[in-house]
């Protein structure tokens, strides 16, 4: 009995020890029919990571992304954005969508009709990171 306890201990800790994944995102950007940004991005899981690009003018855009890994499904990222435009320095949220990905196989969403005044498309390429120890 002691055995068992001992080593259903073991494993609980070891998984609490686990280092959670990091992610390589390669994220496309594309606003009105115009390509506004591509970025690479570290990201690590659970953590909100943010791209802001502005011109001299005070205009731009954001994207705020956090990775989660999903449960039982080891080559899958569940990925939260929240995309927006910066006008007059006055951040404004277009949309907060959301997209599972496989690991090295890009996805892509589009939010708004495509000639809309605030559509745009979000392209993502995820791969998993080697955890340095």
């Amino acid at each position: 009995m002691f055995k068992a306890t001992l080593l259903v201990s073991f494993l609980f800790l070891s998984s609490a020890f686990a280092a959670n994944p990091i992610y390589k995102l390669n994220i496309n950007l594309t606003l009105n029919g115009k390509h506004v940004a591509s970025q690479g991005l570290i990201v690590n899981h659970g953590e909100k990571s943010e791209i802001q690009q502005k011109s001299a003018n005070g205009t731009g855009s954001f994207i705020e992304v956090t990775p989660e890994e999903i449960d039982g499904e080891l080559k899958k990222v569940h990925l939260k954005f929240t995309v927006g435009v910066i006008a007059k320095g006055v951040r404004q949220i277009l949309s907060t969508p959301e997209m599972i990905v496989s690991e090295g196989k890009e996805g892509s969403i589009t939010v708004g009709d495509d000639d809309g005044p605030e559509s745009f498309t979000l392209t993502v390429l995820a791969n998993r990171q080697p955890v340095k120890k």
